[in-house]
């Protein structure tokens, strides 16, 4: 009769050698099997670069143009490509590229470069006095700072002044042509616009003290208002002076024997006329 022991140790043994055996045939396996090739990493298609599109080339004619760097030109033309201005001139020296669109305002006067459409180019920076709704800014400007000067060597040749003043109206501003002379108001437009200061310090402000001194300054145009129905008035007035004053003077001059304005010497009584 067989030992159990023994019988033990004998089922202890097998599964040892059976496992040890399916692990190198395994490992055989294995080393057969070719090893697998890493991935390659597949590049995105770089997708072709579309032609740059042509940028639209611009020719204006003008009457009159006002470059500045030289005096005006009459029937000139002024070629724009993109964004810069590549070409001023009389018509009859600047070439208009093929395809260009052709804009033509015979009467009108160009002022080819730049504009600031908010400047304080020439204004007094120690006050300009312009402390209400009439004041006129073209009458405050300094024409002989340097520095606002020196805007047009830049190319900037229109710009929009507006006042420094720290009052509630800042007055009107006035469109500048800067030239090399100095700034020149545009014909017609030295009053271009009323300015007005809600805020109630140089510094930020609440809004609704912005809110309560806008409210506040509708008396001030209740009194613009009363000043120009008096002023109205005045005139009115002063016309119907002026023409009774006119009718009191030929009567004077007619009463002391003198001939009114723009009538023959009268033939005296009893005589023949010299």
């Amino acid at each position: 009769m067989t030992d159990p022991a023994r019988r033990r140790g004998r089922c202890g043994v097998l599964p040892a050698v059976l496992f040890a055996a399916l692990v190198s045939f395994d490992g055989r396996l294995r080393a057969q099997d070719p090893e697998p090739e890493p991935e390659r990493e597949t590049e995105a298609p770089v997708p072709a670069e579309a032609p740059a599109k042509p940028e639209p080339v611009v020719a204006i004619r003008a009457g009159t143009l006002h470059p500045v760097n030289g005096p005006e030109i009459k029937d000139g033309v002024i070629v724009i490509r993109g964004e810069r201005i590549v070409a001023v001139g009389p018509a009859s020296a600047v070439e208009i590229p093929a395809g260009a669109e052709v804009l033509e305002y015979p009467q009108a006067h160009a002022y080819p470069g730049l504009v600031d459409p908010l400047s304080q180019a020439f204004a007094p920076r120690s006050g300009d006095g312009i402390a209400d709704a009439g004041g006129e800014m073209a009458l405050a400007l300094d024409a002989s700072d340097e520095r606002s000067r020196a805007l047009v060597s830049s190319g900037v040749t229109t710009a929009y002044v507006a006042s420094r003043s720290a009052n509630v109206w800042r007055g009107q501003g006035v469109l500048l042509h800067l030239g090399r002379d100095g700034p020149t108001p545009f014909q017609g437009h030295a009053g271009a616009g009323v300015h007005l200061k809600l805020s109630a310090q140089d510094g930020p402000s609440h809004a609704l003290a912005r809110i309560e001194r806008l409210a506040g300054l509708g008396t001030e145009f209740e009194q613009l208002e009363a000043y120009e129905k008096t002023f109205t008035e005045h005139a009115t007035k002063l016309a119907d002076y002026e023409k009774k004053f006119t009718a009191w003077i030929e009567w004077h001059k007619q009463k002391n024997g003198k001939p009114a304005s723009g009538e023959a010497q009268a033939t005296p009584r009893g005589g023949a006329a010299d």
